[in-house]
């Protein structure tokens, strides 16, 4: 992706380290954090990629971890509640189609049980989560509309890279 200039060309979502700076941040706000829970759905390659950079992390932050695997909304509130009967705890949630379609429900889950939570897209943190790092969505449609345009007035693919870089939000709550 840093260097490229062959005949394929597309976007992505983000990097996988993505996933361990989501930890680390989720430590500094919230040093007291022993034990994290991550919401994923281990079914998707990239949430088991995001995954494994987070396990890779937490030994080095102090941290165990939790997997909450979720396919659907049923799998939501019981964990996560369950998963907060312990002290010293916080979420990483990861994006994917569960997380962002039942985003009211978990920041309301961890408003209401008082887990700190980073979330990785921003539009959690738009809505009343605490804290997000990760791509912007609306960000990424807006630069694909410029780098399509490019393409189509004849730039070499290879020159149409994107500045997008991911970033982190803070709730105003």
């Amino acid at each position: 992706m840093t260097h490229p200039g062959g005949n394929i060309t597309g976007f992505t979502l983000g990097e996988f380290s993505i996933g361990a700076k989501m930890l680390q941040l989720l430590k500094d706000i919230a040093p007291r954090v022993s034990h994290a829970a991550v919401v994923l759905n281990p079914d998707q390659t990239p949430q088991v990629a995001l995954w494994r950079a987070i396990e890779g992390v937490a030994p080095s932050v102090g941290v165990r971890l939790t997997a909450i695997e979720v396919h659907d909304v049923v799998g939501i509130e019981r964990p996560i509640e369950a998963f907060a009967r312990e002290p010293a705890g916080g979420l990483v949630v990861l994006p994917n189609p569960v997380t962002l379609q039942h985003r009211e429900l978990i920041i309301a889950l961890t408003a209401r049980l008082r887990l700190p939570a980073v979330y990785g897209l921003r539009i959690f943190c738009a809505e009343g989560g605490l804290l997000s790092y990760g791509t912007d969505l609306l960000d990424g449609y807006r630069q694909a509309a410029v780098y399509v345009d490019r393409i189509l007035k004849g730039a070499s693919r290879a020159t149409c890279r994107s500045s997008s870089r991911p970033n982190s939000s803070w709730s105003s709550t």
